[in-house]
C-alpha cells in the first residue's frame, strides 16, 4: 500500500536531515561520482564527501577505513548501485570499518519512483521545496 504524498515528502524531508546531521557527526559519504558530490553538497552536506575513482573498491575502502571507523554508503538506487553497495559494504567490513545503508535504503524506498540516483536527489528536493506542500 502507498503511503500518502504528505507523509512520504515528510519522511524524505528526515531522511535528509538525518544524511546532513551524520555528515555534521563526522561520518564521510561514498558516493559513485564527482555530479553525486555536487548534488549534496547543492543539498547542504558539508563535510567529507568521497566518490569511487577508477581502481579496486578493497584499495579505496581500506584508504577510508584507515581513518574512519563508519562510513555512509550512499550509491545510486539503481541494479548497478545495489551491487556496488553490497561490494563497497562488504570490502568497509573486511577493514574494520562499520558501512551504513540504512539512508541510501529511506531514499530508495521514498524517492525510488521519482528519482534513481543521488544526482537526481537536489532536484527533487528542489521540486518539494518549490510546491510548498510541506
Amino acid at each position: 500500500m502507498e503511503e500518502p504524498r504528505d507523509e512520504r515528502i515528510r519522511r524524505l524531508l528526515l531522511t535528509l536531515e538525518e544524511l546532513l546531521a551524520r555528515s555534521e557527526e563526522g561520518v564521510p559519504i561514498v558516493v559513485e561520482g564527482i555530479k553525486d558530490v555536487r548534488a549534496l553538497r547543492a543539498l547542504g552536506v558539508k563535510g567529507e564527501v568521497r566518490y569511487l575513482a577508477r581502481g579496486p573498491v578493497s584499495e579505496f575502502a581500506e584508504r577510508l577505513a584507515r581513518h574512519y571507523g563508519e562510513v555512509v554508503v550512499l550509491t545510486d538506487w539503481d541494479t548497478t548501485g545495489d551491487r556496488l553497495s553490497q561490494k563497497i559494504s562488504r570490502s568497509m567490513r573486511a577493514f574494520g570499518c562499520k558501512p551504513d545503508t540504512r539512508i541510501r535504503g529511506r531514499f530508495k524506498h521514498l524517492a525510488g519512483r521519482e528519482c534513481k540516483d543521488v544526482e537526481g536527489l537536489y532536484r527533487l528536493f528542489v521540486r518539494i521545496w518549490e510546491s510548498k506542500e510541506l
